[in-house]
């Protein structure tokens, strides 16, 4: 079940609450739902509050945050901001938010942290993206992206090593 938050005041509230007590903001209002709420906080000028608004909307797994999401990410915010939305996206999954990822990972003019999310959650789609979005990386001009290519590279074929049988395994006994 998600985590509760006043929309006014971000306080971790119970989902019974009428009225917020830190700041007496209504919680239930008849308009907005949930996502609506999460999704107007994208905005806030709290960088953590924003991100956190980020990381709620990846939890509720609705598809509504894709718009919004992909929309924030194409305004620039906070690196902090822009990561949360890479990896919202990304537990998302929706094919959609590929070129803007894409975008984003390539665009020399944004943070690194930012770059890096955004090739951290081209991973987590179809293999094809995975996979070129690794190759870009892997002879990008920035140490860190291609840093984080090869950390990709070097932890998948450790973890398809330890699935793979022992030579001895596979032998039945005799």
């Amino acid at each position: 079940m998600p985590t509760h938050y006043c929309p006014q005041c971000w306080q971790e509230v119970s989902p019974e609450q009428a009225v917020c007590g830190a700041c007496g903001a209504t919680l239930h209002e008849t308009n907005r739902d949930l996502v609506q709420r999460y999704i107007d906080a994208l905005r806030h000028r709290e960088p953590t509050l924003a991100s956190l608004a980020c990381t709620m909307l990846a939890e509720l797994q609705d598809l509504r945050a894709v718009p919004p999401l992909l929309a924030l990410i194409q305004s620039r915010p906070a690196y902090e901001v822009t990561c949360a939305a890479a990896e919202s996206l990304a537990q998302l999954g929706d094919p959609a938010a590929i070129p803007v990822l894409w975008a984003l990972m390539q665009d020399s003019n944004a943070m690194i942290p930012g770059r890096v999310a955004a090739l951290r959650a081209l991973t987590h789609f179809d293999a094809g993206t995975a996979r070129a979005a690794l190759a870009w990386a892997a002879t990008c001009e920035r140490p860190a992206l291609r840093d984080e290519a090869e950390d990709y590279f070097t932890q998948t074929q450790v973890q398809a090593a330890s699935r793979s049988p022992s030579p001895g395994q596979n032998r039945q006994k005799g």
